[in-house]
């Protein structure tokens, strides 16, 4: 009688082996939800990483090679030469980057600013509505295809609106600190004020 109840007693699960399953459980999800965020983000960053180098090379091509850069005026309606020469593609003009920022595309000097004396030597993209755990990824991913780049703690963009820290000082040469330090300030989104030479 003894064997048969202990046998009895042993078949149920107690309570310990089934906090230490939903303890399991809840760590697993837990990874799993870090491991999806986390590939999301890298998804995102790929894909404004894409647009953006996309767009840089269109307007070298078209803009940059006959010293056409005077000729963009940012205002990303019908007569912007850069909508209208598809150098922006209409999707993105009309609905707005992956962050549903509408990018703009103006002529500039170094410093992201328009020019009083216009020389068409850079142009700037402007890239709105970044996150702040999107910044320095899309800094790194893009550095090589710019000359400067400002980091500006608003979601929204302007003609020559770069009034922020540069990140990237000489091509493709990231200053991690600035670039650390431009990420950190920006509260919730962010835009990224992308300067390019003709080369």
């Amino acid at each position: 009688m003894n064997s048969y109840s202990f046998r009895k007693h042993q078949a149920g699960i107690t309570l310990i082996e089934v906090s230490i399953g939903l303890i399991i459980a809840a760590i697993v999800a837990a990874v799993a939800f870090v491991a999806f965020q986390n590939n999301a983000r890298r998804t995102k960053v790929r894909e404004n990483t894409t647009a953006i180098t996309e767009i840089v090379a269109e307007a070298k091509q078209k803009f940059g090679r006959t010293n056409q850069y005077t000729a963009l005026n940012g205002k990303n309606d019908t007569t912007d030469p850069a909508i209208i020469s598809s150098t922006i593609p209409k999707a993105i003009a009309s609905a707005g980057n992956t962050y549903g920022v509408k990018p703009i595309l103006y002529g500039s000097g170094i410093d992201g600013k328009v020019e009083t004396t216009p020389t068409g030597t850079y142009a700037t993209l402007a890239w709105g509505g970044v996150p702040a755990d999107q910044c320095y990824d899309l800094i790194n991913a893009v550095a090589q295809a710019t000359n400067a780049i400002y980091v500006v703690n608003t979601s929204t963009v302007s003609i020559g609106g770069a009034s922020g820290t540069s990140v990237v000082s000489t091509t493709g040469t990231i200053s991690a600190a600035n670039a650390t330090t431009a990420c950190n300030a920006i509260t919730t989104t962010g835009s990224l004020y992308l300067v390019f030479d003709r080369g």
